[in-house]
C-alpha cells in the first residue's frame, strides 16, 4: 500500500498555500481529492478533505470548510483512525472559530486531546489553540495554562510550524499582560493611584502607536500643552 502523505503540518492551523492564486487553491484541492479517492485507502481521503478544509478556510469560505472537516471526522471514526480523526476535529475547530463559536470549538480541541493518545505534537497543537481561543475571549490565565503544556515539550518540538503558533501564542499572552487591569478583590481604592497607573498604561500606548506628540495629544484627549506638562 502507498505511504500515507504527510500534511501533519497542517495541524498548527496554517493554511499551507494560502499565498496561491485561487486557480492554484482549486486545482490543487481536485487534484489531492481525486487522488485520494484513486488510492481507496480511508486515510488517504479523510487527509485529503483535510487539505480540502484548509484551502476552504484560506478562501474564508468557513461553512463549507466546516462540513467538509466533518466529513472528514465521520470518515475517520468509521475506518478506526485516530490520528486522522485528531486532525479532523482540530480543523473543525478552526472552522467553528472562523464562525464566531468559540464553545464548539474548545469542545472539538478537548475531543481532539483525548483522541490524540501520547502523541505530542497534536497535543501541542490542541494546547496552543486552546490557549488561542482564551485570548480571543479575554481569558488571560486559562490560556497561561495551555501554554504551559508548551513550555514543558518546546525543547524536542521540531515542527516549525507548531513552534510559529507557539511564538504567536507567547507574544499574545505578553501583550495581554501590559493590559490595565483592576481586580474586583482589591482592597486599594485610591482614585488618584489608579488614574495615575490608568494615565501611565495608555500613554504607553500612546507612545506606540503615534510618534508624533501632536498626534499623542488627540488620541489621548488631552492639549499638547498639557502632554508637554505630564511628559516631563
Amino acid at each position: 500500500m502507498d505511504k500515507v502523505p504527510d500534511i501533519s503540518l497542517t495541524a498548527a492551523g496554517r493554511p499551507m498555500r494560502s499565498h496561491w492564486p485561487t486557480s492554484m487553491q482549486r486545482k490543487f484541492q481536485k487534484e489531492v481529492r481525486c487522488l485520494a479517492e484513486l488510492n481507496g485507502d480511508s486515510r488517504w481521503i479523510s487527509l485529503a478533505l483535510i487539505v480540502e478544509c484548509r484551502i476552504l478556510l484560506a478562501r474564508r469560505q468557513f461553512q463549507p470548510a466546516l462540513s467538509v472537516a466533518r466529513d472528514a471526522k465521520r470518515r475517520a471514526a468509521n475506518a478506526g483512525q485516530a490520528m486522522c480523526r485528531a486532525e479532523a476535529l482540530i480543523a473543525e475547530s478552526e472552522a467553528l472559530a472562523a464562525l464566531g463559536e468559540r464553545e464548539d470549538a474548545a469542545k472539538r480541541l478537548e475531543e481532539a486531546l483525548s483522541t490524540a493518545g501520547d502523541n505530542q505534537q497534536t497535543q501541542a497543537v490542541c494546547h496552543l489553540r486552546l490557549a488561542k481561543l482564551a485570548l480571543s475571549g479575554d481569558k488571560l490565565q486559562a490560556a497561561k495554562g495551555r501554554f504551559e503544556f508548551w513550555l514543558n515539550i518546546e525543547k524536542g518540538m521540531q515542527n516549525q510550524l507548531v513552534r510559529d503558533l507557539a511564538e504567536e501564542v507567547r507574544q499574545g499572552i505578553e501583550e495581554r499582560r501590559k493590559d490595565f487591569l483592576i481586580s474586583w478583590s482589591t482592597m486599594d481604592l485610591d482614585s488618584k493611584a489608579h488614574t495615575g497607573r490608568l494615565w501611565d498604561f495608555l500613554h504607553g500606548r500612546a507612545c506606540e502607536l503615534y510618534p508624533l506628540k501632536k498626534e499623542r495629544a488627540k488620541a489621548l484627549g488631552v492639549s499638547r500643552t498639557t502632554l508637554d506638562k505630564r511628559e516631563r
